[in-house]
């Protein structure tokens, strides 16, 4: 039998947290999960009014996003895949999703376009306040409805993202934690895993918290939508192709 490289004793379990940095990064970035951080990326594109609204937005999905994977780790999400028609569902989820992230590619491409003739954010396709100089007649949103919505919002992402399978250190830490061997540490390095799988969305975060003060230049403005336009076309496209070419995302 093939030894796991995710083996550990007692002695590395007390000086080494590195398998749940690296794994939990490495699986922050898998198909499933790029499609959440670009739902999270469009949730604060279209609230960030003030960098108050992006900051409460984008706290509450972190959060919910936090919880919801501490929970699918340890057994919490596994058994909701295994009633019937809950796959099919979600591939069909991932359809649509995948046709409204490649035409958010596309209207991207065509604002940059518009962008690149009149220098002009009140012409763009999509009229989101964190592109915006100013924006007449969008109304801000309600700071308590901005809670609930950001919070359920990352719960429904974070669960979409979590059905891609997971590496195989985290089965082997969630079956040392439920035979009692070296448990302190098992759901420890589980909560590790679950902060650094979400640290894209942190990222992502500081990004367009960033973004809102640079919003008045005309480069940055352009080099965003055309890079938004590259990102969207190629996860939506590639979600596509999984789906309904190979059939094989989940």
């Amino acid at each position: 039998m093939t030894k796991s490289r995710y083996h550990y004793s007692k002695s590395f379990a007390v000086i080494s947290f590195w398998p749940a940095f690296s794994v939990g990064i490495k699986d922050g970035f898998n198909p499933c999960s790029l499609v959440s951080i670009l739902l999270f990326y469009m949730l604060l594109s279209r609230v960030g009014h003030t960098r108050k609204h992006i900051w409460v937005a984008g706290s509450f999905f972190i959060l919910a996003s936090l919880i919801v994977t501490f929970l699918s780790v340890l057994g919490g999400y596994d058994e909701a895949l295994n009633f019937p028609g809950v796959s099919k569902g979600i591939r069909i989820i991932y359809v649509v999703l995948g046709g409204i992230l490649s035409v958010k590619g596309i209207e991207h491409f065509l604002d940059w376009m518009r962008f690149k003739q009149g220098k002009d954010t009140q012409r763009f396709i999509l009229k989101l306040p964190v592109f915006a100089r100013q924006l007449e007649g969008v109304k801000k949103p309600n700071i308590f409805f901005l809670i609930f919505s950001s919070a359920f919002y990352g719960w429904f992402a974070t669960l979409l993202g979590l059905i891609y399978p997971k590496n195989e250190y985290v089965f082997i830490l969630f079956s040392h934690m439920m035979a009692g061997e070296n448990k302190r540490f098992a759901l420890a390095s589980l909560g590790f895993y679950s902060l650094f799988f979400i640290l894209p969305l942190v990222g992502v975060w500081w990004m367009v918290m960033r973004m809102k003060g640079n919003e008045k230049s005309d480069n940055f403005v352009s080099k965003l939508k055309i890079v938004s336009s590259a990102i969207f076309l190629s996860v939506g496209l590639g979600i596509l192709y999984l789906n309904l070419c190979l059939g094989n995302l989940i």
